[in-house]
Protein backbone atom coordinates (compact mmCIF):
# COMPACT_ATOMS: atom_id res chain seq x y z
CA UNK A 1 0.00 0.00 0.00
CA UNK A 2 1.88 3.37 -0.71
CA UNK A 3 0.22 6.74 -0.95
CA UNK A 4 2.09 9.67 -3.18
CA UNK A 5 0.16 12.35 -0.27
CA UNK A 6 -1.89 11.99 2.20
CA UNK A 7 -3.57 15.26 1.04
CA UNK A 8 -4.78 13.45 -2.12
CA UNK A 9 -6.63 10.98 0.08
CA UNK A 10 -10.91 10.60 0.64
CA UNK A 11 -10.71 11.29 4.05
CA UNK A 12 -14.50 11.56 4.22
CA UNK A 13 -14.76 7.57 3.97
CA UNK A 14 -13.42 7.91 7.30
CA UNK A 15 -15.99 9.70 8.77
CA UNK A 16 -18.06 7.05 10.48
CA UNK A 17 -15.08 5.23 11.86
CA UNK A 18 -13.91 8.71 13.03
CA UNK A 19 -16.92 9.18 15.24
CA UNK A 20 -16.96 5.59 16.41
CA UNK A 21 -13.58 6.03 17.67
CA UNK A 22 -14.02 9.03 19.76
CA UNK A 23 -16.89 8.09 21.22
CA UNK A 24 -14.52 5.04 22.64
CA UNK A 25 -12.11 7.19 23.79
CA UNK A 26 -15.25 9.62 25.36
CA UNK A 27 -16.60 6.55 27.20
CA UNK A 28 -13.34 5.86 28.73
CA UNK A 29 -13.04 9.71 29.82
CA UNK A 30 -16.69 9.63 31.10
CA UNK A 31 -16.19 6.82 33.54
CA UNK A 32 -13.16 8.94 35.29
CA UNK A 33 -16.29 11.66 35.61
CA UNK A 34 -18.68 9.24 37.20
CA UNK A 35 -18.91 8.67 40.74
CA UNK A 36 -18.32 4.67 41.62
CA UNK A 37 -22.39 4.65 42.73
CA UNK A 38 -23.78 6.77 40.11
CA UNK A 39 -25.58 4.61 37.26
CA UNK A 40 -23.03 3.20 34.36
CA UNK A 41 -26.50 3.40 32.21
CA UNK A 42 -25.31 7.20 30.62
CA UNK A 43 -22.17 4.68 29.36
CA UNK A 44 -24.19 2.98 27.05
CA UNK A 45 -26.17 5.99 25.99
CA UNK A 46 -23.49 7.48 24.86
CA UNK A 47 -22.83 4.48 23.27
CA UNK A 48 -25.94 4.38 21.53
CA UNK A 49 -25.49 8.32 20.76
CA UNK A 50 -22.26 7.68 18.98
CA UNK A 51 -23.23 4.89 16.42
CA UNK A 52 -26.37 6.63 15.27
CA UNK A 53 -23.98 9.50 14.58
CA UNK A 54 -21.83 6.97 12.76
CA UNK A 55 -24.94 5.56 11.15
CA UNK A 56 -26.03 8.67 9.70
CA UNK A 57 -22.25 10.44 8.73
CA UNK A 58 -22.48 6.74 7.06
CA UNK A 59 -25.79 7.34 5.26
CA UNK A 60 -25.45 10.56 3.74
CA UNK A 61 -21.77 10.07 2.71
CA UNK A 62 -23.34 7.40 0.69
CA UNK A 63 -25.89 9.39 -0.85
CA UNK A 64 -24.05 12.92 -1.93
CA UNK A 65 -21.92 10.84 -4.41
CA UNK A 66 -22.49 8.88 -7.71
CA UNK A 67 -19.15 6.88 -7.51
CA UNK A 68 -17.05 4.86 -5.66
CA UNK A 69 -15.43 6.47 -2.61
CA UNK A 70 -11.84 5.02 -2.09
CA UNK A 71 -9.34 5.50 0.62
CA UNK A 72 -6.38 5.07 -1.24
CA UNK A 73 -5.85 1.73 -1.73
CA UNK A 74 -7.38 0.80 1.22
CA UNK A 75 -11.02 0.62 1.74
CA UNK A 76 -13.69 1.05 -0.55
CA UNK A 77 -17.21 2.71 0.39
CA UNK A 78 -19.32 0.56 -2.21
CA UNK A 79 -23.09 -1.01 -1.76
CA UNK A 80 -21.72 -3.94 -0.41
CA UNK A 81 -19.89 -1.97 2.37
CA UNK A 82 -22.47 0.30 2.78
CA UNK A 83 -25.48 -2.56 3.77
CA UNK A 84 -22.56 -4.96 5.81
CA UNK A 85 -21.55 -1.92 7.95
CA UNK A 86 -25.11 -0.76 8.50
CA UNK A 87 -26.11 -4.11 9.49
CA UNK A 88 -22.82 -4.00 12.19
CA UNK A 89 -23.88 -0.71 13.59
CA UNK A 90 -27.83 -2.00 13.97
CA UNK A 91 -26.72 -5.10 15.86
CA UNK A 92 -24.13 -2.76 18.48
CA UNK A 93 -26.71 -0.45 18.99
CA UNK A 94 -28.99 -3.28 20.39
CA UNK A 95 -26.42 -4.99 22.10
CA UNK A 96 -25.96 -2.28 24.26
CA UNK A 97 -29.87 -1.93 24.37
CA UNK A 98 -28.96 -5.23 25.85
CA UNK A 99 -26.31 -4.51 28.45
CA UNK A 100 -28.25 -1.08 29.81
CA UNK A 101 -29.72 -2.74 32.70
CA UNK A 102 -26.41 -4.92 33.70
CA UNK A 103 -24.34 -6.89 31.71
CA UNK A 104 -25.32 -10.37 32.79
CA UNK A 105 -27.37 -9.79 36.01
CA UNK A 106 -29.90 -7.05 37.57
CA UNK A 107 -26.55 -5.44 38.96
CA UNK A 108 -23.52 -3.51 37.25
CA UNK A 109 -20.10 -5.46 37.16
CA UNK A 110 -18.15 -2.73 37.36
CA UNK A 111 -17.02 -2.93 33.84
CA UNK A 112 -19.35 -1.02 31.57
CA UNK A 113 -16.77 1.61 30.64
CA UNK A 114 -14.21 -1.39 29.51
CA UNK A 115 -17.62 -3.34 27.84
CA UNK A 116 -18.86 -0.28 25.86
CA UNK A 117 -15.31 0.99 24.61
CA UNK A 118 -14.01 -2.14 23.90
CA UNK A 119 -17.47 -2.92 21.90
CA UNK A 120 -16.75 0.17 19.85
CA UNK A 121 -13.38 -0.82 19.32
CA UNK A 122 -14.97 -4.07 17.76
CA UNK A 123 -17.29 -2.70 15.69
CA UNK A 124 -14.68 -0.28 14.42
CA UNK A 125 -12.62 -3.32 13.20
CA UNK A 126 -16.20 -4.72 11.75
CA UNK A 127 -16.44 -1.50 9.55
CA UNK A 128 -12.62 -1.87 8.55
CA UNK A 129 -13.59 -5.40 7.14
CA UNK A 130 -16.59 -4.36 5.41
CA UNK A 131 -14.85 -1.87 3.29
CA UNK A 132 -11.35 -2.75 3.03
CA UNK A 133 -9.66 -3.60 -0.27
CA UNK A 134 -5.98 -4.36 1.24
CA UNK A 135 -4.95 -7.76 3.03
CA UNK A 136 -2.91 -5.26 5.17
CA UNK A 137 -5.96 -3.33 6.04
CA UNK A 138 -8.30 -6.23 6.11
CA UNK A 139 -5.95 -7.94 8.42
CA UNK A 140 -5.83 -4.66 10.83
CA UNK A 141 -9.73 -5.20 11.04
CA UNK A 142 -9.87 -8.68 11.85
CA UNK A 143 -7.21 -8.54 14.52
CA UNK A 144 -9.08 -5.05 15.84
CA UNK A 145 -12.45 -7.14 15.99
CA UNK A 146 -10.46 -10.24 17.04
CA UNK A 147 -8.57 -8.57 20.43
CA UNK A 148 -11.95 -6.91 21.49
CA UNK A 149 -13.93 -9.40 21.40
CA UNK A 150 -11.04 -11.79 23.94
CA UNK A 151 -11.55 -9.32 26.20
CA UNK A 152 -15.01 -8.69 25.89
CA UNK A 153 -15.50 -12.34 26.29
CA UNK A 154 -13.31 -12.45 29.67
CA UNK A 155 -14.67 -8.97 31.07
CA UNK A 156 -16.26 -10.86 34.09
CA UNK A 157 -12.90 -11.54 35.51
CA UNK A 158 -14.65 -13.60 38.57
CA UNK A 159 -16.71 -15.81 36.44
CA UNK A 160 -14.44 -19.01 35.63
CA UNK A 161 -16.77 -19.76 33.26
CA UNK A 162 -15.62 -16.65 31.15
CA UNK A 163 -12.03 -17.24 31.76
CA UNK A 164 -12.01 -20.15 30.23
CA UNK A 165 -13.62 -19.02 27.26
CA UNK A 166 -11.72 -16.27 26.67
CA UNK A 167 -8.93 -18.37 26.99
CA UNK A 168 -9.73 -20.89 24.40
CA UNK A 169 -11.16 -17.79 21.94
CA UNK A 170 -7.74 -16.44 22.42
CA UNK A 171 -5.71 -19.73 21.52
CA UNK A 172 -8.12 -20.70 18.75
CA UNK A 173 -7.91 -17.18 17.67
CA UNK A 174 -4.44 -16.90 17.52
CA UNK A 175 -4.20 -20.10 15.40
CA UNK A 176 -6.71 -19.28 12.91
CA UNK A 177 -5.17 -15.45 12.43
CA UNK A 178 -1.85 -17.77 11.58
CA UNK A 179 -3.28 -19.91 9.30
CA UNK A 180 -4.97 -17.19 7.11
CA UNK A 181 -1.89 -15.19 7.32
CA UNK A 182 -0.17 -18.71 6.24
CA UNK A 183 -2.43 -18.77 3.24
CA UNK A 184 -2.41 -15.05 2.19
CA UNK A 185 1.35 -14.99 1.87
CA UNK A 186 1.12 -17.52 -1.28
CA UNK A 187 -0.98 -14.50 -2.89
CA UNK A 188 1.58 -11.53 -1.93
CA UNK A 189 4.22 -13.57 -3.06
CA UNK A 190 3.09 -14.60 -6.23
CA UNK A 191 1.82 -11.27 -6.95
CA UNK A 192 4.03 -8.79 -5.35
CA UNK A 193 0.55 -6.84 -4.62
CA UNK A 194 -1.27 -6.83 -1.17
CA UNK A 195 -4.37 -4.96 -2.94
CA UNK A 196 -6.88 -7.60 -3.35
CA UNK A 197 -8.13 -6.33 -7.08
CA UNK A 198 -4.44 -5.79 -7.90
CA UNK A 199 -3.65 -9.35 -6.86
CA UNK A 200 -6.49 -11.07 -8.62
CA UNK A 201 -4.85 -9.01 -12.14
CA UNK A 202 -1.38 -10.21 -11.61
CA UNK A 203 -2.52 -13.68 -11.48
CA UNK A 204 -5.03 -13.15 -14.17
CA UNK A 205 -1.90 -12.36 -16.56
CA UNK A 206 -0.38 -14.65 -19.05
CA UNK A 207 0.15 -18.32 -17.88
CA UNK A 208 0.50 -17.14 -14.36
CA UNK A 209 -2.25 -19.35 -13.15
CA UNK A 210 -0.72 -22.13 -15.47
CA UNK A 211 2.04 -22.37 -13.64
CA UNK A 212 0.95 -21.69 -9.83
CA UNK A 213 -2.37 -22.24 -9.87
CA UNK A 214 -1.43 -25.25 -7.26
CA UNK A 215 0.05 -22.85 -4.69
CA UNK A 216 -3.07 -20.42 -5.46
CA UNK A 217 -4.95 -23.11 -4.43
CA UNK A 218 -2.80 -23.65 -1.46
CA UNK A 219 -3.41 -19.91 -0.32
CA UNK A 220 -7.04 -20.13 -1.00
CA UNK A 221 -8.09 -23.05 1.33
CA UNK A 222 -5.22 -22.07 3.98
CA UNK A 223 -7.63 -18.40 4.17
CA UNK A 224 -10.99 -20.27 3.90
CA UNK A 225 -9.92 -22.60 6.97
CA UNK A 226 -8.91 -19.49 8.98
CA UNK A 227 -11.77 -17.63 8.04
CA UNK A 228 -13.99 -20.16 9.49
CA UNK A 229 -13.32 -19.21 12.81
CA UNK A 230 -14.78 -15.42 12.14
CA UNK A 231 -17.96 -16.97 10.73
CA UNK A 232 -17.99 -20.02 13.58
CA UNK A 233 -17.98 -22.72 10.91
CA UNK A 234 -16.05 -25.60 10.50
CA UNK A 235 -13.48 -26.42 10.97
CA UNK A 236 -12.10 -23.63 13.65
CA UNK A 237 -15.57 -24.18 15.55
CA UNK A 238 -15.15 -25.56 18.79
CA UNK A 239 -14.60 -22.60 20.69
CA UNK A 240 -18.17 -21.47 20.22
CA UNK A 241 -20.13 -23.01 22.77
CA UNK A 242 -17.65 -22.27 25.78
CA UNK A 243 -16.98 -19.03 24.36
CA UNK A 244 -20.89 -18.60 24.29
CA UNK A 245 -21.20 -19.68 28.03
CA UNK A 246 -19.03 -18.33 29.71
CA UNK A 247 -19.29 -14.99 27.86
CA UNK A 248 -22.09 -12.33 29.51
CA UNK A 249 -25.26 -12.38 27.69
CA UNK A 250 -24.43 -9.43 25.63
CA UNK A 251 -21.76 -10.11 24.68
CA UNK A 252 -22.29 -13.43 23.45
CA UNK A 253 -25.43 -12.06 20.99
CA UNK A 254 -22.69 -9.74 19.97
CA UNK A 255 -20.50 -13.06 18.81
CA UNK A 256 -23.56 -14.19 17.11
CA UNK A 257 -24.64 -11.70 15.20
CA UNK A 258 -22.02 -8.55 14.39
CA UNK A 259 -19.13 -10.85 14.68
CA UNK A 260 -20.54 -13.22 11.89
CA UNK A 261 -21.85 -10.54 9.58
CA UNK A 262 -18.41 -8.67 9.57
CA UNK A 263 -17.08 -11.96 9.10
CA UNK A 264 -19.08 -12.89 6.50
CA UNK A 265 -18.11 -9.42 4.79
CA UNK A 266 -14.50 -10.04 4.64
CA UNK A 267 -14.94 -13.73 3.37
CA UNK A 268 -17.39 -12.46 0.61
CA UNK A 269 -15.01 -9.04 -0.37
CA UNK A 270 -11.82 -11.65 -0.68
CA UNK A 271 -13.47 -14.29 -2.68
CA UNK A 272 -15.19 -12.06 -5.36
CA UNK A 273 -12.67 -9.74 -5.48
CA UNK A 274 -9.79 -11.51 -5.71
CA UNK A 275 -10.96 -15.62 -6.72
CA UNK A 276 -13.72 -14.69 -9.04
CA UNK A 277 -12.59 -13.93 -12.48
CA UNK A 278 -9.08 -15.82 -12.23
CA UNK A 279 -8.98 -18.44 -15.06
CA UNK A 280 -8.06 -22.02 -14.07
CA UNK A 281 -7.59 -24.63 -17.05
CA UNK A 282 -10.76 -22.31 -18.94
CA UNK A 283 -13.07 -22.12 -16.02
CA UNK A 284 -13.10 -19.69 -13.31
CA UNK A 285 -11.52 -20.51 -10.22
CA UNK A 286 -14.58 -20.15 -7.94
CA UNK A 287 -16.09 -22.48 -10.13
CA UNK A 288 -13.31 -25.09 -9.38
CA UNK A 289 -13.11 -23.73 -5.51
CA UNK A 290 -16.86 -23.79 -4.37
CA UNK A 291 -16.69 -27.82 -3.16
CA UNK A 292 -14.15 -26.80 -0.83
CA UNK A 293 -16.75 -23.89 0.00
CA UNK A 294 -19.49 -27.06 0.07
CA UNK A 295 -17.94 -29.11 2.19
CA UNK A 296 -17.70 -26.71 5.07
CA UNK A 297 -21.50 -25.75 4.18
CA UNK A 298 -22.19 -29.17 4.92
CA UNK A 299 -20.49 -29.93 7.62
CA UNK A 300 -21.83 -26.89 9.88
CA UNK A 301 -25.04 -27.89 8.94
CA UNK A 302 -24.91 -31.22 10.03
CA UNK A 303 -22.62 -31.01 13.04
CA UNK A 304 -23.82 -27.71 14.36
CA UNK A 305 -27.24 -29.26 14.31
CA UNK A 306 -26.83 -33.03 15.85
CA UNK A 307 -24.58 -31.51 18.24
CA UNK A 308 -27.31 -29.26 19.41
CA UNK A 309 -29.57 -31.48 19.92
CA UNK A 310 -27.77 -32.77 23.23
CA UNK A 311 -27.91 -29.84 24.78
CA UNK A 312 -29.85 -28.36 27.98
CA UNK A 313 -28.16 -25.26 28.54
CA UNK A 314 -29.87 -21.88 26.15
CA UNK A 315 -26.23 -20.12 25.68
CA UNK A 316 -24.77 -23.28 24.07
CA UNK A 317 -27.60 -24.80 22.34
CA UNK A 318 -27.79 -21.54 20.22
CA UNK A 319 -24.22 -21.71 19.83
CA UNK A 320 -24.11 -25.00 18.10
CA UNK A 321 -27.55 -23.10 16.30
CA UNK A 322 -24.91 -20.84 15.16
CA UNK A 323 -22.57 -23.30 13.87
CA UNK A 324 -25.52 -24.89 11.87
CA UNK A 325 -26.40 -20.96 10.23
CA UNK A 326 -23.62 -20.40 9.67
CA UNK A 327 -23.73 -23.85 7.12
CA UNK A 328 -26.54 -22.08 5.95
CA UNK A 329 -24.99 -18.98 5.35
CA UNK A 330 -22.06 -20.50 2.57
CA UNK A 331 -24.34 -22.38 0.92
CA UNK A 332 -25.11 -19.26 -1.92
CA UNK A 333 -21.11 -19.16 -2.11
CA UNK A 334 -21.01 -22.71 -2.11
CA UNK A 335 -23.65 -22.59 -5.30
CA UNK A 336 -21.97 -19.19 -6.85
CA UNK A 337 -25.33 -18.10 -8.47
CA UNK A 338 -25.73 -14.58 -9.63
CA UNK A 339 -27.86 -13.42 -6.69
CA UNK A 340 -25.34 -14.81 -3.93
CA UNK A 341 -24.73 -11.79 -2.69
CA UNK A 342 -28.35 -10.65 -1.70
CA UNK A 343 -28.98 -14.24 -0.60
CA UNK A 344 -26.26 -14.09 1.81
CA UNK A 345 -27.30 -10.26 3.23
CA UNK A 346 -31.16 -11.34 3.32
CA UNK A 347 -30.04 -14.29 5.81
CA UNK A 348 -27.82 -12.22 7.73
CA UNK A 349 -30.69 -9.21 8.48
CA UNK A 350 -33.04 -12.37 9.62
CA UNK A 351 -30.54 -14.26 11.66
CA UNK A 352 -29.67 -10.36 13.28
CA UNK A 353 -33.53 -9.87 14.30
CA UNK A 354 -34.56 -13.49 15.32
CA UNK A 355 -30.90 -14.11 17.44
CA UNK A 356 -30.96 -11.13 19.37
CA UNK A 357 -35.13 -11.77 20.14
CA UNK A 358 -34.22 -15.27 21.33
CA UNK A 359 -31.63 -13.88 23.13
CA UNK A 360 -33.33 -10.92 24.87
CA UNK A 361 -36.12 -13.38 25.86
CA UNK A 362 -33.16 -16.09 27.57
CA UNK A 363 -32.21 -12.55 29.13
CA UNK A 364 -35.71 -12.20 30.79
CA UNK A 365 -35.50 -15.80 32.04
CA UNK A 366 -32.13 -15.73 33.50
CA UNK A 367 -32.51 -12.13 35.22
CA UNK A 368 -35.50 -14.14 36.75
CA UNK A 369 -34.21 -17.61 37.29
CA UNK A 370 -30.01 -17.14 37.89
CA UNK A 371 -29.78 -19.64 35.39
CA UNK A 372 -29.85 -20.67 31.01
CA UNK A 373 -31.22 -24.09 31.52
CA UNK A 374 -33.36 -25.04 29.54
CA UNK A 375 -36.02 -25.04 32.08
CA UNK A 376 -35.51 -21.66 33.32
CA UNK A 377 -38.13 -21.18 30.44
CA UNK A 378 -40.67 -23.72 32.09
CA UNK A 379 -44.17 -21.97 32.42
CA UNK A 380 -43.12 -18.52 30.17
CA UNK A 381 -46.58 -19.14 28.69
CA UNK A 382 -48.42 -17.99 32.07
CA UNK A 383 -45.85 -15.50 33.43
CA UNK A 384 -45.01 -13.49 30.16
CA UNK A 385 -47.78 -14.66 27.24
CA UNK A 386 -45.92 -11.76 25.25
CA UNK A 387 -42.41 -12.94 25.95
CA UNK A 388 -43.70 -17.04 24.86
CA UNK A 389 -45.56 -15.48 21.78
CA UNK A 390 -42.03 -13.79 20.83
CA UNK A 391 -39.76 -16.45 21.61
CA UNK A 392 -42.57 -18.93 19.95
CA UNK A 393 -42.02 -16.73 16.99
CA UNK A 394 -37.96 -16.17 17.23
CA UNK A 395 -37.98 -20.56 17.74
CA UNK A 396 -40.28 -21.15 14.16
CA UNK A 397 -38.08 -18.67 12.41
CA UNK A 398 -34.72 -20.15 13.44
CA UNK A 399 -35.82 -23.18 12.20
CA UNK A 400 -37.33 -21.65 9.26
CA UNK A 401 -41.30 -21.93 9.48
CA UNK A 402 -43.33 -20.23 7.12
CA UNK A 403 -44.44 -16.47 7.66
CA UNK A 404 -41.39 -15.39 9.62
CA UNK A 405 -37.79 -14.39 8.52
CA UNK A 406 -35.76 -17.27 8.63
CA UNK A 407 -38.47 -19.29 6.11
CA UNK A 408 -38.06 -16.26 3.54
CA UNK A 409 -33.76 -16.55 4.27
CA UNK A 410 -33.55 -20.56 3.81
CA UNK A 411 -36.20 -20.33 1.07
CA UNK A 412 -34.16 -17.75 -1.13
CA UNK A 413 -30.92 -20.15 -0.38
CA UNK A 414 -32.76 -23.37 -1.41
CA UNK A 415 -33.80 -21.82 -4.75
CA UNK A 416 -30.44 -20.64 -5.50
CA UNK A 417 -28.83 -24.15 -4.61
CA UNK A 418 -31.37 -25.62 -6.88
CA UNK A 419 -31.13 -22.58 -9.55
CA UNK A 420 -26.87 -23.57 -9.17
CA UNK A 421 -27.46 -26.72 -9.64
CA UNK A 422 -26.65 -28.06 -6.18
CA UNK A 423 -29.16 -30.44 -5.19
CA UNK A 424 -26.94 -32.36 -2.67
CA UNK A 425 -26.77 -28.81 -0.96
CA UNK A 426 -30.44 -28.10 -1.26
CA UNK A 427 -31.27 -31.43 0.15
CA UNK A 428 -28.41 -31.36 3.38
CA UNK A 429 -30.29 -27.88 4.03
CA UNK A 430 -33.48 -29.27 3.99
CA UNK A 431 -32.46 -31.72 5.86
CA UNK A 432 -30.50 -30.24 8.63
CA UNK A 433 -33.48 -27.72 9.15
CA UNK A 434 -35.79 -30.85 9.99
CA UNK A 435 -33.24 -31.86 12.35
CA UNK A 436 -33.20 -28.73 14.24
CA UNK A 437 -37.16 -28.96 14.87
CA UNK A 438 -35.85 -31.39 17.42
CA UNK A 439 -34.46 -28.66 19.70
CA UNK A 440 -35.90 -25.55 19.17
CA UNK A 441 -39.55 -27.11 19.51
CA UNK A 442 -37.71 -28.59 22.94
CA UNK A 443 -37.15 -24.61 24.05
CA UNK A 444 -41.76 -24.39 22.90
CA UNK A 445 -42.29 -27.21 24.82
CA UNK A 446 -40.76 -25.49 27.93
CA UNK A 447 -42.74 -22.61 27.56
CA UNK A 448 -45.97 -23.50 26.92
CA UNK A 449 -46.36 -26.89 27.65
CA UNK A 450 -44.52 -27.21 31.45
CA UNK A 451 -45.39 -25.80 35.10
CA UNK A 452 -42.43 -23.38 36.56
CA UNK A 453 -42.03 -23.06 39.70
CA UNK A 454 -43.85 -20.21 40.15
CA UNK A 455 -46.92 -18.44 38.25
CA UNK A 456 -45.09 -14.64 40.00
CA UNK A 457 -45.17 -12.36 36.95
CA UNK A 458 -41.69 -12.07 34.85
CA UNK A 459 -41.04 -8.64 34.39
CA UNK A 460 -38.17 -7.85 31.75
CA UNK A 461 -35.70 -4.88 31.69
CA UNK A 462 -36.54 -1.97 30.10
CA UNK A 463 -33.46 -2.37 27.52
CA UNK A 464 -34.30 -5.95 26.93
CA UNK A 465 -37.73 -5.32 26.32
CA UNK A 466 -37.09 -2.69 23.55
CA UNK A 467 -35.00 -5.48 21.83
CA UNK A 468 -37.72 -7.97 21.67
CA UNK A 469 -40.06 -5.60 20.45
CA UNK A 470 -38.11 -4.37 17.49
CA UNK A 471 -36.67 -8.13 16.72
CA UNK A 472 -40.26 -9.31 17.10
CA UNK A 473 -41.10 -6.75 14.94
CA UNK A 474 -38.29 -7.35 12.39
CA UNK A 475 -38.79 -11.23 11.99
CA UNK A 476 -42.42 -10.72 11.23
CA UNK A 477 -42.06 -7.90 8.96
CA UNK A 478 -39.27 -9.69 6.86
CA UNK A 479 -41.42 -12.64 6.99
CA UNK A 480 -44.32 -11.12 5.33
CA UNK A 481 -43.41 -8.64 3.18
CA UNK A 482 -39.93 -10.28 1.98
CA UNK A 483 -39.44 -9.56 -1.41
CA UNK A 484 -39.66 -5.52 -0.27
CA UNK A 485 -36.15 -5.85 2.06
CA UNK A 486 -34.69 -7.65 -1.41
CA UNK A 487 -35.41 -4.57 -3.42
CA UNK A 488 -34.16 -2.65 -0.77
CA UNK A 489 -30.88 -4.80 -0.89
CA UNK A 490 -30.71 -4.44 -4.62
CA UNK A 491 -31.12 -0.68 -4.33
CA UNK A 492 -28.66 -0.19 -2.20
CA UNK A 493 -25.98 -2.46 -4.18
CA UNK A 494 -27.13 -0.58 -6.72
CA UNK A 495 -27.77 2.89 -5.64
CA UNK A 496 -25.71 5.79 -6.85
CA UNK A 497 -23.50 3.04 -9.15
CA UNK A 498 -22.04 2.12 -5.79
CA UNK A 499 -21.97 -1.73 -6.05
CA UNK A 500 -19.35 -3.23 -8.99
CA UNK A 501 -17.80 -5.93 -6.52
CA UNK A 502 -17.69 -8.57 -8.82
CA UNK A 503 -16.14 -6.26 -11.78
CA UNK A 504 -13.91 -4.45 -9.31
CA UNK A 505 -11.43 -3.35 -11.37
CA UNK A 506 -11.03 -5.69 -14.10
Amino acid sequence: MMFTSWQTLNWSVLFPQIIILITAILVLLTEITLPKEASRKPIFLLGMVGIVAAFISLVVLAGTTDTVLEFGNALRLDGFALLFSLILMVGTFLVFLLGLDGLDEARPTGYESEYVALSLFALLGGLVLAEATDLITLFIGLELLSISAYVLVGVKKQSLLATEGALKYVLTGGIASAVFLFGASYLVGLSGVTNLYEIALVLAQGTVMDRYGPLVFIGFLFMLTGLSFKIASVPFYMWVPDVYQGAPLATTTFLATVSKTAGFAFLIRLLLATFYLLPVGGQEFMQQATPYVAALSIASMLIGNLLAMRQVNLKRMLAYSSIAHAGYILIPLASFNPNMVDEMAFYLVAYLFMTFGAFAVIDAAYRDSGSYDLKALAGLYHRAPFLAIAILVFMLSLAGLPITAGFWAKWYIFIGAIWGGHMVLAITLAVASIISYYYYFAVLKQVFMRPGTTERPLKQATGSFIVTVVAFAGTLLIGLFPQSILDMFQHVFHAANMFDLFQGRF
